[in-house]
């Protein structure tokens, strides 16, 4: 009987892939973007899988594919104008154009520094790149447009972000299980681990510090999440008035609270902002108007979680998971879907007809 069901399975397999005619109806071009570089709104550069860079010059209706090279995906990329650009891979790639695309430059950092996680650069010569490798942590400077690279902060944990406010004034943060970095600098080059805040009556068993924002040299704003080892922990929101030397929790009202994950940090003024994220239930979106006290959780209907976050006064540019593309003119009040496609999971077929 076993080998008589056998052989009735093979047949239809065989009769299944042999009668059925399949074509593709859709494709999504990108699983994941990760940074925007924005010139003017008619000239904005989006990194993504694969080695490959997006370029609009029509505010997101349309792109063109810029080929880097490398098959790595990329963590970050800075425009400086049409022509030069730069770009990192997650396997420490520096990639650089200087004729808008047409031709790149491909130059790998030092071995043993583990992946890249983020890009920064102040001007054309001066940039920072943040590895996470073998639980340990390294921020590289470059003075001379990547041509060499040095290591001023080097941790044995975890650092997941950064934001430079000017050439002298930083923060970087990250974190791990009962651990939170954050680190600031007045000079560029030495790093100082700031102090922590307290957390009051909540026990965080993780710190996973995604996003950190500097209004100022002083105002700096930072955000994620923990864990739900011992419970539902609430999403992390910290504020730091002195550029990082010293941090506050900023807790939230039990009906504004959020359980998500927040990815990106926008403000247009030290006490306006906008938080950006999600989970499982999809995208987390929050708006402060007081500097932190509250944030409040816009209901969007967007399916995907939120990861990226460029602002210019109130015009608003959103990256999300499989390749969602956002716009918004007046704070994320309203908005604009650029992308054409989500990723989604396919679980059942069913045939209408034969």
């Amino acid at each position: 009987m076993k080998k008589f069901v056998q052989i009735l399975f093979l047949i239809f397999i065989i009769n299944f892939t042999g009668s059925a005619q399949w074509r593709k109806v859709l494709e999504a071009p990108y699983l994941k973007l990760t940074e925007f570089s924005y010139i003017n709104k008619n000239l904005i550069f989006i990194s993504g899988n694969d080695g490959k860079i997006l370029k609009t010059t029509d505010n997101c209706n349309s792109f063109n594919d810029l080929h880097t090279g490398t098959p790595s995906n990329l963590v970050g990329i800075k425009a400086f104008n049409e022509d030069l650009i730069y770009a990192l891979s997650q396997s420490n790639v520096f990639i650089k154009t200087t004729d808008g695309g047409n031709s790149f430059l491909l130059d790998s950092l030092e071995e043993g520094i583990g992946d890249a996680m983020s890009m920064y650069f102040l001007d054309q010569n001066v940039g920072y790149v943040l590895t996470n490798g073998s639980g340990s942590s390294k921020l590289l400077k470059t003075s001379d447009a990547g041509t060499n690279w040095r290591v001023v902060l080097n941790i044995p944990s975890v650092l997941k972000s950064m934001y430079f406010n000017d050439a002298t004034h930083g923060c970087v943060a990250g974190g791990g299980a009962g651990v939170l970095n954050l680190y600031y600098t007045k000079d560029g080059e030495n790093f100082i681990k700031g102090v922590n805040p307290s957390f009051g009556q909540y026990q965080y068993t993780k710190f996973i510090i995604e996003t950190i924002h500097m209004c100022d040299s002083n105002i700096v704003y930072a955000s994620g999440w923990g864990s739900t080892y011992l419970g539902l922990q609430p999403t992390i929101f910290l504020k730091s008035t002195n550029g990082g030397e010293t941090w506050v929790y900023q807790e939230q009202l039990i009906e504004n609270r959020t359980y998500e994950t927040v990815y990106g940090l926008a403000f247009k003024d030290a006490n306006n902002g906008i938080a950006i994220g999600g989970g499982s239930r999809g995208a987390r979106i929050l708006k402060t108007s007081d500097g932190g006290l509250n944030w409040l959780p816009q209901y969007k209907p967007l399916g995907c979680i939120l990861r990226n976050i460029f602002s210019k006064n109130d015009t608003l540019w959103i990256l999300g998971d499989g390749a969602f593309i956002a716009i918004s003119n007046d704070f994320f009040n309203n908005y604009q879907i650029k992308s054409s496609l989500h990723s989604t999971g396919l679980y059942s077929i069913k045939w209408v007809t034969e």
